[in-house]
């Protein structure tokens, strides 16, 4: 903490084993999170609506940005959140991540999926921020350009939040959020410069194990479906690719599950 007036380290973050024309593709990253406890992958969002996902050092080859998800979102993304780890929730599940856009929209993505588990709809304008709950595994809360502060529980609801608060003065749009350590507290920052304190009833700050094991069951359930939905279209195009060249007999694959482990 000796030099804070400039980084101690700057990467270039280049796509890496791709071909040149997509190697010469302008990137502007808006945001970027990191996977679970891991500080060497990360996943960041861009003003295109693309998702990279990038690696900061790999052993002998070579860092930079592995892979990318094209079309996330229509608009640029204002946030990417990893699941953050807790007691009891299996490792997998911090490879959860949520994502915010200007699209209107927020989705729920998972490191081993190029399709998002849920998209949110919800919000009524601009979504300018999401965080997960550190204590909820469930509960991750949303600000809008409309000022509405949306709480949601994936063990309750995808479809509708669980409670929604107009969290700034009119006509003022939500920055940033941000929960206590407890999970007890969100504070709201709004456009206006000022910061509200907002205290969650004790449901949804102090879950029980019944919460853990609910959500990591439904998530574990999605994953597997979105597995047999990626395989299939794996398949299909396969197909797709030997029936134009005439061949027959295609060989077939065994769909294999996305979850590495369950423990």
């Amino acid at each position: 903490i000796d030099h804070l007036e400039e980084p101690s380290t700057e990467l270039d973050m280049q796509l890496v084993g791709k071909k040149a024309d997509v190697k010469d593709r302008d990137i502007t990253t808006t945001c970027f999170g990191f996977v679970g406890r891991d500080s060497n992958s990360l996943v960041m969002g861009s003003d295109e609506g693309v998702l990279y996902k990038a690696r900061i050092y790999d052993g002998n080859a070579s860092r930079g940005i592995y892979s990318f998800i094209s079309g996330a979102h229509k608009a640029p993304i204002t946030n990417v959140g990893f699941r953050p780890p807790i007691k009891g929730l299996p490792p997998v599940m911090s490879e959860l991540y949520i994502t915010s856009s200007f699209d209107w929209t927020t989705k729920l993505w998972h490191t081993k999926t190029r399709k998002p588990l849920y998209v949110f709809e919800r919000c009524r304008d601009y979504v300018y921020d999401v965080k997960w709950s550190p204590v909820h595994p469930a509960i991750f809360a949303t600000g809008d350009g409309n000022g509405m502060l949306d709480i949601w529980n994936l063990n309750k609801d995808t479809e509708l939040p669980t409670q929604s608060i107009m969290a700034t003065e009119k006509d003022r749009s939500v920055g940033k959020l941000a929960f206590s350590k407890d999970g007890r507290k969100i504070a709201v920052g709004s456009s206006s410069g000022n910061i509200k304190l907002f205290t969650l009833n004790e449901k949804l700050a102090c879950p029980v194990k019944e919460d853990t094991d609910k959500f990591y069951e439904s998530m574990r359930a999605r994953l597997q479906v979105m597995a047999q939905l990626q395989n299939q279209q794996q398949e299909n195009e396969k197909l797709r690719h030997y029936s134009s060249k005439s061949y027959s007999n295609m060989p077939a694959n065994s769909i294999h599950s996305l979850l590495n482990s369950d423990r």
